[in-house]
């Protein structure tokens, strides 16, 4: 699997004008995703 190098999401909330319940929505919604990709042999590390 390649690395995909992208902007930390703290940096991204910082760049945003986003609330707290905006941002812990958004780190649900990263958790899922991850999760997701997971379940399914998509990421894993060691």
């Amino acid at each position: 699997m390649q690395y995909v190098q992208g902007l930390p999401i703290t940096n991204y909330c910082d760049g945003h004008p986003l609330d707290i319940a905006a941002r812990l929505e958004l780190f649900q919604q990263v958790t899922y995703g991850l999760n997701h990709a997971h379940l399914r042999g998509v990421i894993h590390r060691h």
